[in-house]
């Protein structure tokens, strides 16, 4: 290490030699290490130097003297260990060692300057893909169906429909269901002591669903509204004064209905309803009463369909 040289108490104190990993070679008649100590330390901006970089810098000085000159072989290491190497040429060995400490100097100083280098930003976590709005599909389908339907005859009798159903919605999460079917009861008769009564019932039915398939690959199943509207038609025979009439039809109620792609594209198709109907109207033979139109109407049905798209 070098240190600085020693003068009178009544002259000011040298400029101290800053304190770093150093290694000093020369021939006896060129200055000495304490020399090219106090040059260097002449040559910096003040006393001290920022610890890190002496800890951290590391310089080799070797002098060399040859006939007319001298040379310096200066070597810095860097705190990452990367070396640089310069060579001055001066007429005598003191310009050399004086340009050796000026070098080693400026050195200093140029990493004294600098700020202290800062860990690289972390890198940016990876962009988030927007979340894509669920899938729509649309599908539509015909279908034909039996039934069996209450309220328009003494006991339940059977019917056809034939219905179109039209689907709108995620297939995995919520999807809504409109359908319309065409339904009839064929002449249902009714034997009777005064004699007997025929029915016929002609109706179309709409119904808004909404639902889902809870298991994948099961039955879609939806919760629904229904209207039905149309004709129960009424006639007696074997009977005094026959007669005939034609009523309309309306009701209204909760409905359920299901569908399943067993083989695509044929569908099994179901439900079942609960009917209110508006208005109740009485059926007599005679002073009999044959039928009245109860307060709650059922209907119940299962079928085929076709998925067009």
């Amino acid at each position: 290490m070098v240190a600085a040289a020693a003068h009178a108490e009544e002259a000011p104190p040298p400029p101290e030699s800053p304190r770093l990993a150093l290694t000093y070679a020369a021939p006896p008649e060129c200055p000495s290490e304490t020399d090219f100590g106090e040059r260097l330390a002449q040559r910096t901006r003040d006393r001290g130097v920022d610890g890190r970089i002496l800890d951290l810098r590391r310089f080799e000085i070797r002098i060399a003297t040859f006939p007319g000159g001298a040379r310096a072989d200066i070597t810095a290491f860097d705190p990452g260990g990367r070396r640089t190497e310069r060579r001055l040429d001066a007429a005598t060995c003191a310009e050399a060692v004086d340009a050796a400490a000026l070098v080693v100097a400026l050195t200093l100083e140029e990493a004294r300057s600098q700020p202290e280098a800062l860990p690289p930003p972390p890198s940016p976590p990876p962009p988030i893909a927007p979340a894509q709005p669920p899938a729509i599909s649309d599908r539509f389908s015909v279908s034909v169906a039996m039934l069996v339907v209450s309220g328009i005859a003494p006991q339940a009798v059977p019917a056809i429909g034939a219905g179109v159903r039209f689907a709108r919605g995620n297939p995995g999460s919520l999807e809504l269901l409109a359908l319309a079917e065409f339904r009839y009861a064929p002449e249902a008769e009714i034997a009777t002591p005064e004699g007997d009564a025929r029915f016929t019932f002609t109706a179309g039915t709409a119904a808004v669903c909404a639902g889902g398939t809870p298991v994948a690959g099961g039955p879609w199943l939806g919760a629904c509204g229904a209207v039905e509207a149309g004709t129960l038609a009424a006639g007696g025979s074997d009977t005094r004064s026959p007669r005939s009439t034609r009523n309309p039809w309306i009701s209204a109620g909760p409905a359920a209905s299901f569908e399943w792609p067993f083989a695509r594209p044929l569908l099994l198709i179901g439900g079942v309803e609960a009917l209110f109907p508006l208005r109740r109207d009485r059926f007599l033979l005679g002073e009999t009463v044959v039928h009245e139109v109860p307060a709650l109407s059922l209907r119940a049905e299962v079928g085929l369909g076709v998925r067009c798209f």
